[in-house]
């Protein structure tokens, strides 16, 4: 029941008009990913939808706040040390990655991270 929640939360977050919308939801869903024990997934998901938009999303709130953008990309480096090194520590690392997301996407004035309520 609690993946039926992020992956339905995942769905309905943002709009078309957000550039972040489709990462966002990709964040949800690799985090839901680690959850179930599916690491190589949530290595595909975050490498192939994730990945890129977070360092455009970080380029985008060094412009307002560098300490945001540092939290960000130290959130998304732990993820990609999780997933080659620390497969235990994965989903606490995902964790820390959509508050970070969610932190900079607010700042930055797109829309929130959509699974941030189900997943903490």
């Amino acid at each position: 029941m609690f993946l039926a929640l992020i992956f339905t939360s995942c769905g309905d977050g943002g709009t078309a008009d957000d550039p972040y919308s489709p990462a966002a939801a990709g964040l949800c869903e690799a985090t839901a990913e680690t959850q179930a024990g599916n690491g190589d997934e949530a290595r595909r998901l975050f490498y192939d939808i994730v990945h890129q938009p977070l360092h455009d999303l970080a380029a985008e709130i060094a412009q307002v706040d560098r300490t945001l953008a540092a939290r960000l990309l130290e959130a998304k480096e732990s993820v990609e040390f999780a997933l080659d090194n620390d497969r235990a520590a994965l989903a606490e690392s995902f964790q820390v990655l959509v508050g970070a997301a969610d932190a900079a996407m607010a700042a930055t004035g797109h829309n929130p991270v959509p699974c941030l309520a189900t997943s903490t």
